[in-house]
Order: C-alpha cells, then structure tokens, then sequence
C-alpha cells in the first residue's frame, strides 16, 4: 500500500500594505501640501521663520544624500533621523519630542490620501473567521503607524511588520522571519499576498512559502510606465 501523502495547512497569510491593501487618492499631493504648509505654520509659531520652500529643498537634499547612503543595500531610510538633520540644517533647536511633534503634525494630514481597496475588509473579514493569522509585512517608513491608525485595520492583523521597524525592506529576508516569528507558524504554513514580484512572490517562495501576486489596476498602470 502507498503511504498517502499529508497536506500542509495553511495557518497564515501575510499581505503587502501598498498596491495590495491600500492605494494613494489621485488628490495625494493636495493632502501633502496641506500637511507640509501645517507642518511650517507650526515651526512658525514657535518663533522660527522657515519658508515652504526653504524646508521642501533642505528635506530633499537630506533624503537624496540619506538614500544615496544606502543604496545597493537592503537597508530603510530612518525617517526620524532625516527630520532631525533637516531641522538642524533649517536652523531649529532640536528635541527628541519637537522632531516627533512635526512628523505627527505631518503625517496625520498627509495619510488622508490613503483609502482601502473595496475587497478588503470583506476579504479580512473572512479569512478571521476561518481562523488563519494574518500579518502585514511593508517597505515602509515611521508612516505606516500613521497609515493604519487613519485604515482602522490594525483590529484584523495579529502582526504589523514594517521595514522601518526591522531596518531591512524586502525582499531581505530578515522582514518575513519577523513576521513568521511573532505569528508562530513555519514558512511553508504561511502564504504571501502581494503586489509586486520580486520583492513580493519571489522573496517569499525562496524563504519556504507559497505566494500569490495581486495586480490591482493602479499596480498594472505603474508597471506600463
């Protein structure tokens, strides 16, 4: 008699946040200015004189040298690191709880232009109640936090994994053993959900799970640019 061969269950799924999940309003840069112009009004009213203008150019050349630092390497750009040197440059005496004051003032403005798919909470909702763990795993900065808090999905996820909290993005494989660790299943219990190949499909499957890729229109359209 041949011994019947046993399936592995599923336990998890792990989803990729932007272009699976959530997607940016077409208004994004309206929502943006909005919070740059609330994050300047604030410094102003602490007695500074820092221009719209003045603080976009600074901030770009701090992000163009922070991602020049780190290029060919798997590494996320520390976010609260770039506002600290901006505001240095701009003049501004620093604290810790001053930087963290303009990246809430910011970010809990900018985040608005951030909207769930229409399948999404059906799709969470369900997968709940079949009992699987479920964890989002992103190449994200310090705005995840604010991204999910302005989603209100924090309640379907057992695990929220971002890049900027384990240092590494993906496809580093550093970011899905966090994952697997905090939800307590195997790689080969666990499926992938995401949006773009490689970093995605193929980083997973090289770590043991299987994986499936979703091409939302807004994902297809950026591929054919």
């Amino acid at each position: 008699m041949m011994p019947t061969r046993t399936e592995t269950v599923i336990k998890a799924v792990l989803f990729d946040l932007y272009g699976t999940l959530a997607y940016e309003a077409r208004s994004e840069d309206s929502f943006k200015v909005k919070a740059l112009k609330q994050l300047v009004n604030y410094l102003n009213s602490l007695s500074y004189d820092v221009e719209l203008e003045s603080f976009l150019r600074v901030y770009n050349k701090n992000l163009e040298e922070a991602l020049r630092d780190i290029k060919d390497t798997l590494n996320e750009v520390d976010v609260m690191c770039l506002y600290w040197r901006t505001l240095k440059d701009l003049g501004i005496n620093l604290t810790l709880t001053l930087v963290k004051e303009c990246l809430d003032i910011f970010y809990s403005t900018e985040v608005k232009c951030m909207k769930l798919y229409p399948d999404v909470i059906p799709t969470l909702t369900s997968l709940r109640a079949s009992k699987l763990k479920l964890a989002i795993v992103s190449n994200a900065s310090l705005r995840f936090e604010y991204v999910i808090s302005h989603l209100e999905i924090s309640k379907y996820f057992d695990a929220l994994v971002a890049s900027y909290k384990v240092t590494k993005v993906k496809p580093h494989p550093t970011i899905f053993a966090k994952a697997l660790s905090l939800l307590n299943v195997r790689p080969e219990e666990t499926i992938m959900v995401g949006d773009t190949y490689e970093t995605d499909i193929v980083a997973a499957k090289l770590m043991g799970m299987k994986a499936i890729l979703i091409a939302r229109e807004e994902s297809v359209k950026e591929r054919a640019k």
